[in-house]
């Protein structure tokens, strides 16, 4: 992703480079992405490409030095994404889709590198509340969870989608504190997660989980060299 990665510059008023071409635009008047996404990015007027596909590292820092004027651009957008994909056909969305639930950065950019590598399309969330709003909505077929979240951690996520319509999910579950043999029994049987795995994340550990609960679409999706590369 190193051709996405650029090198983070003060951002002079509302005008920043775009990650592909590296021209500089207007953020404010620019449009926004039409991406399936939970946070869509700016459009590039020169080259017509969005962010979407920038490490969450790296947005992060662009987001440090925004002005006031692009965070307002920033709240409207975070309001109106969940309204905007509960609003979605999931019968319509690009196969295979996986829900990525983190508050890690470095989780997220490698879960989704790994995940696009296989052919995934992914939507991403920091709250697990919305995260089973979004799975309710979007039927994905895979949810990565971390375990320690706010409010509904990512067992009790799990226990809510195994509950429902949407049952058929597979969850794989990631934990760096509930390490203990019996915490992984007690997420199989009392959370009903099909996998567990342990931070920080191995690429290569998470192909084969997702191999494990998906064969049939492993089958049909040799991985890339991308990911080969990342394990």
């Amino acid at each position: 992703m190193t051709v996405l990665d650029f090198e983070i510059k003060t951002l002079q008023g509302t005008h920043a480079p775009c990650f592909h071409c590296r021209q500089d635009f207007d953020l404010v008047s620019s449009k926004m992405c039409d991406c399936i996404a939970r946070e869509r990015t700016f459009v590039c007027p020169h080259c017509g490409s969005c962010a979407c596909d920038a490490s969450y590292t790296r947005r992060n820092e662009f987001w440090m030095t925004a002005p006031p004027a692009l965070w307002e651009r920033r709240r409207s957008e975070v309001t109106d994404g969940i309204v905007r994909l509960q609003s979605l056909d999931a019968r319509s969305l690009p196969r295979p889709l996986a829900l990525i639930v983190d508050d890690d950065p470095l989780v997220l950019t490698v879960a989704q590198r790994v995940l696009h590598g296989m052919g995934f399309t992914t939507l991403v969330t920091t709250e697990p509340e919305e995260a089973y709003e979004i799975a309710v909505t979007t039927l994905p077929d895979l949810v990565l969870t971390d375990a320690l979240m706010p409010r509904i951690d990512g067992r009790e996520l799990c226990l809510r989608i195994k509950r429902e319509s949407t049952r058929e999910i597979k969850v794989i579950l990631m934990s760096g504190v509930y390490r203990h043999v019996l915490y992984h029994n007690e997420a199989f049987k009392k959370f009903h997660v099909d996998e567990y795995l342990e931070k920080p994340i191995k690429p290569g550990v998470l192909r084969d989980a997702v191999d494990r609960l998906m064969p049939a679409f492993a089958r049909a999706h040799p991985h890339s060299n991308d990911v080969r590369a990342a394990s």
